[in-house]
């Protein structure tokens, strides 16, 4: 995945008042994004050393240019927003939901796209 490529046009994020819908045009465009793709909320690796590595690297990343951190995981929106809470990544980390695989197929074809496997 290359800077400014169009993986996917809408994402669900928890909103002050429940979930809602952002296009990636309002969480990405104009804007330094660090994202991070993790299988899933809870699974032992990503709850023991992915998520809390991210959330360690937060301040670092911001000083170094970037405006949003977010993560996308295979899960629905409330269970990222428990799982952040968790962390204390609320207020660091833009949680991507995707309860439905549609990012991560699109993704995953973008990176089939650029870097093709030899069978």
């Amino acid at each position: 995945i290359t800077s400014g490529m169009n993986v996917i046009s809408a994402h669900v994020v928890m909103g002050p008042d429940g979930p809602e819908l952002k296009s990636s045009r309002e969480i990405f465009d104009g804007r330094r994004v660090a994202l991070f793709g993790l299988p899933g909320a809870y699974t032992p690796i990503c709850h023991r050393e992915h998520l809390p590595g991210i959330v360690a690297l937060h301040g670092s990343l911001t000083r170094h240019g970037i405006d949003t951190v977010a993560c996308t995981a295979v899960n629905d929106v409330f269970v990222l927003e428990r799982w952040a809470a968790d962390h204390g990544a609320q207020e660091k980390i833009l949680m991507l939901a995707d309860g439905n695989l549609l990012a991560a197929m699109v993704m995953e074809r973008a990176v089939e796209v650029l870097l093709p496997v030899e069978s």
